[in-house]
C-alpha cells in the first residue's frame, strides 16, 4: 500500500501526513498529528480517536448502514436563493452555477469545502436536518462529553453526536446531514427558537 498525504486544511494549519494502522482486522489511515495539534480544537467531528497522536479521519469511511444518506439545501450557499442548484455529492451544500462562476459539471458534484477537507469540528455550531423537521441548530459533541446513554446509542463510524440547542436532545449524525452555521443564516424562525429555550 502506498502512503498518501492529506492537505493540511483536514487538521487546520500543519504537516498532515498519513499513516497506516491496523484498526480492529482491516486497516485504516490515520492522521499522525505533530505536537502543537494534541488539543481538541481541530479533530474532524466524526474521527476515532485511537491515542494522543492518532486518530481515524472521518474522510475514509464508507457508510454500510442502509438508509445512511445525506440532504441538500434547497437554496445556493452563496447567495440563498433558490433555483437550478449543483447538489455536492458529500454534504448539503448546493450552489447555482453562476455563482460559483463555472460550467455545470458532468455527473456528480463535489463541493470545495469537501474537495479541501473542511469538515465540521469538535465543538463547532451546526445547522442539523432530520426527517421532516426543519434545519436546527446544534453543537457537535467532543467524545468525552457525550452522555453514556447516548454513546450506547446504534451508530455506525463516521457519526458524531450533536446536542440540539433549545432542547436536551441528541442524535447521531454524518456529515451529510450537517453544515456549519454562519452568521446571519436563518433556517429556524427565531420565536420558535425562543419557545424553546423558555421551556
Amino acid at each position: 500500500m502506498s502512503k498518501r498525504y492529506l492537505k493540511a486544511s483536514v487538521l487546520g494549519p500543519m504537516d498532515s501526513q498519513i499513516q497506516f494502522v491496523s484498526v480492529g482486522d482491516r486497516t485504516q489511515d490515520s492522521v499522525t498529528r505533530d505536537s502543537d495539534h494534541r488539543g481538541n480544537h481541530c479533530i474532524p467531528a466524526g474521527s476515532e480517536i485511537l491515542n494522543t497522536t492518532q486518530l481515524v479521519c472521518p474522510k475514509h469511511y464508507k457508510p454500510k448502514r442502509k438508509g445512511i444518506h445525506h440532504v441538500n439545501v434547497s437554496w445556493c450557499s452563496i447567495c440563498t436563493e433558490g433555483g437550478s442548484l449543483m447538489c455536492c455529492d458529500i454534504c448539503p451544500n448546493s450552489f447555482h452555477a453562476h455563482c460559483l462562476v463555472m460550467p455545470v459539471p458532468e455527473g456528480g458534484y463535489t463541493c470545495e469545502d469537501c474537495q479541501t477537507g473542511r469538515f465540521p469540528l469538535y465543538g463547532e455550531v451546526v445547522w442539523v436536518k432530520l426527517g421532516a423537521y426543519r434545519w436546527w441548530p446544534a453543537q457537535i459533541m467532543f467524545p468525552h462529553e457525550i452522555p453514556e446513554n447516548i454513546r450506547n446509542l446504534p451508530h455506525v463510524r463516521g457519526e458524531f453526536a450533536v446536542k440540539f440547542f433549545g432542547s436536551h436532545d441528541h442524535y447521531w449524525v454524518n456529515r451529510g446531514r450537517v453544515f456549519v452555521y454562519q452568521v446571519g443564516l436563518y433556517l429556524c424562525r427565531t420565536t420558535d427558537f425562543a419557545s424553546q429555550t423558555n421551556a
